[in-house]
């Protein structure tokens, strides 16, 4: 351990890889004569022996090698780094580690409370700095605490938001490693961040302020005051003041956001020669780097302490390459998911459903040429805008189910990382509500289909009421367009074929269900018991929303593809018009399918030479637990759907929830996406059915016939002969 643990003035720019960049910073910044609490480093080499000692080392590089890094979604990556949490969460310090470790804190701080904050080696670069995507900790006094937190900001290397991040740079995420500074904790009674440069406007500078500790301002959760001021000439050119309503404060150990007293309310955090104060300390810092800074800051009994400071780096909004602000925006707090799940709920839906019912009131049939051209010009207008309400708020909502499983992990600790979905499942799902009435629509003819004197026409007959009622609730059922030409056919056939399988009953884990949920209160303090109970009951609205929400968007994507074959049917007509096939071209545009393609697949090039390959074991992401053998059904089209027989294995690019009706006559489910939170995922886990996720080319490398093993424990499919016998 010689060398590992540095006393904090003893950090410099030019040992970055060992301290870490933020460590590198204040190091600099102490030795500049200003004023920041002290500290150690626990550099990178003790980051480096606690996953050698451990063996997480190679738990990670497996966890990151099921799929080639680039071609991961942001679900693939969120499952990844929630595995990875877990491990780091279960692993116990090696004694080699733990005992330097907690003499270095005693003898630095003396049993005072402290803050535990991230420097990893490619944090606060110029060009990347990784701001606030890595994890700190404050208010932090026994050693206990400390190491349990030492843990969760070394594993924030790998958090769902710094793997984003690492892939849009295109950094290597292997030679990542994190130093960890220990600060002793400064209890502000105002706090806030500066930037020397608006990365908006270069010609301002911007300070924010709140009341109490900056972790609600950090966090996102409260609002500050903003000071917007001109760099050239130091005029405050904009003041801004919040509704000051919370504040955060420490407890015994750790933070927590309380109500604020009412005489704040008025008040702006800062009075005027504070500001400048701030705007004093910013400029040496800015000096003393010779780059524009975002530094963050406390006033304790008007003494001001600098917490840290990094490059600001500009990210531009316009580059159609940079996904950044969208993947960073899938990061919310408690509050503002809870927030966004109520917004969701009491105006999102009602409006998409009602924009959906105004648009099927149109007789399209009615429709002159013109009239019908304006008509898929408004309904795509509607479809898009639906679509970008869908990826900007319904996809971050789903963050919800993820930080409820982060705390669930972190507190109860389990061996299988996604224990915590048995409390999210949900009988209520639009998509099994619908498999309930087809279930039951089979058992109708069930008595029936094996009779000799079988007669469709006289049975369609008995039921054609309930058939009528079933796709007037789902018009869509079937095809893209609402109930297009064959959409009879299709259902009689499934109705068929469900008949004649055993019913698939939904998985009952009542017992299970309330010995978790017992463990998980159990596991929280009384004080905290509360927010335990609203984050489960905002993970379940998550869990569901997730599910329903496409099955919204699809019934207005249907209604678009309505008007596209309308005038499909119209096509050679005299009166066709240069409009109507415009808008036509455009819609079709809108709601395209693009099948996932890669230059590289393995198989391209052999296939190009006249030669095969042909894969016995694949990798993926276990979804839903169990193993199941069977015949594949490649799905490469929705019609291909009407072909699945009971105890096949369907495997596909990716399930969406107007696909699930088929779900109960599988034996498994195997997908090219990845994630527990995609659609094929919450659906084999409400049937018990094994699934596994994220295979790359599982449509390529399998075929229609071929006998498979899919093992939902470990996420391996295991490819058989078209007769059964393994390969050799």
């Amino acid at each position: 351990m010689s060398g590992a643990i540095i006393p904090l003035e003893q950090c410099q720019p030019q040992s970055r890889n060992l301290v870490g960049g933020k460590a590198a910073a204040l190091g600099k910044l102490l030795g500049a004569g200003l004023d920041i609490p002290d500290g150690i480093c626990l550099s990178t080499q003790c980051y480096k022996d606690f996953i050698q000692l451990t063996g997480l080392k190679d738990l990670i590089l497996m966890e990151l090698g099921r799929k080639r890094f680039e071609d991961m979604r942001w679900e693939e990556l969120w499952d990844a780094s929630l595995r990875i949490r877990n491990l780091f969460v279960r692993a116990s310090m090696p004694k080699a580690l733990d005992l330097p470790i907690r003499k270095s804190i005693e003898d630095c701080f003396h049993g005072s409370p402290i803050a535990v904050r991230s420097s990893a080696n490619t944090e606060d670069l110029p060009e990347a700095s990784f701001a606030g995507l890595y994890a700190s900790y404050v208010n932090l006094r026994s050693p206990e605490e400390i190491l349990k937190h030492l843990k969760l900001v070394w594993t924030s290397l790998w958090s769902d938001a710094a793997l984003l991040y690492q892939k849009e740079l295109g950094l290597e995420a292997e030679d990542s490693a994190m130093a960890v500074v220990c600060q002793r904790m400064i209890r502000g009674d105002k706090s806030g961040v500066a930037f020397s440069q608006n990365p908006l406007n270069a010609d301002e500078t911007v300070i924010e302020a709140v009341f109490g500790l900056n972790q609600g301002l950090v966090d996102g959760d409260i609002e500050p005051d903003r000071w917007i001021i001109v760099r050239e000439t130091d005029a405050i050119r904009e003041f801004t003041q919040a509704e000051h309503l919370r504040l955060a404060v420490p407890l015994k150990e750790g933070v927590v956001l309380d109500k604020a007293p009412s005489e704040l309310a008025e008040m702006p955090v800062l009075k005027e020669d504070e500001v400048f104060q701030v705007l004093s300390a910013l400029k040496k810092v800015e000096k003393v780097f010779d780059l524009p800074q975002d530094m963050e800051w406390t006033f304790k009994e008007e003494r001001l302490y600098i917490l840290q400071a990094r490059p600001i780096t500009t990210v531009s909004r316009d580059s159609p390459q940079d996904r950044r602000s969208f993947d960073l925006s899938l990061r919310r707090s408690h509050d503002n998911l809870r927030d966004l799940g109520t917004k969701i709920e009491d105006e999102l839906i009602p409006g998409m459903m009602a924009d959906a019912e105004f648009l099927s009131k149109t007789d399209l049939k009615s429709l002159s040429i013109a009239e019908l051209a304006a008509e898929i010009k408004k309904r795509k207008q509607y479809y898009e805008k639906w679509k970008r309400i869908y990826w900007e708020d319904f996809i971050p909502f789903a963050h919800g189910v993820r930080l409820f499983g982060q705390v669930y992990n972190d507190v109860i600790q389990p061996s299988d990382p996604y224990e915590f979905v048995q409390l999210l499942q949900n009988r209520d799902l639009e998509s099994l509500q619908r498999n309930q009435e087809l279930q039951r629509l089979a058992q109708k003819l069930r008595p029936h289909i094996a009779a000799k004197d079988f007669d469709r026409q006289r049975l369609e007959g008995d039921v054609a009421a309930d058939i009528a009622g079933f796709l007037e609730r789902y018009p869509e059922f079937g095809c893209q367009a609402r109930q297009c030409a064959h959409q009879r056919d299709v259902l009689w056939n499934l109705l068929r074929e469900m008949a004649q399988t055993e019913d698939k009953q939904i998985a009952d884990d009542t017992q299970v269900r309330e010995r978790l949920l017992k463990e998980y209160f159990a596991a929280f303090p009384d004080e905290e018991r509360s927010y335990a109970k609203n984050l489960l009951s905002l993970a379940r609205k998550s869990y569901r929303i997730r599910d329903d929400d496409n099955i919204y968007l699809g019934r207005l994507e249907s209604l678009l593809q309505d008007a596209i074959m309308e005038s499909s049917r119209r096509t050679g007509k005299k009166e066709q018009t240069k409009a109507l096939k415009t808008n036509v071209e455009e819609a079709l545009r809108a709601v395209q399918f693009k099948p996932f393609q890669s230059s590289d697949w393995p198989g391209q090039k052999l296939e190009e030479s006249g030669l095969t390959l042909e894969a016995r074991q694949l990798k993926g992401q276990p979804a839903s637990q169990g193993i199941a053998r069977g015949k594949a059904r490649v799905i490469r089209d929705t019609s291909d759907l009407f072909a699945i027989k009971k105890g096949e294995i369907l495997v596909c690019d990716a399930i969406d929830p107007n696909m699930t009706f088929a779900v109960p006559l599988l034996a498994g489910i195997v997908e090219r996406r990845g994630g527990m939170l995609i659609h094929g995922a919450i659906i084999a886990r409400e049937y018990g059915i094994p699934c596994v996720t994220g295979i790359p080319h599982a449509t390529r490398f399998i075929q229609t016939g071929y006998h498979l093993t899919v093992d939902g424990y470990f996420g391996l499919v295991i490819i058989h002969t078209p007769s059964g016998r393994s390969l050799p």
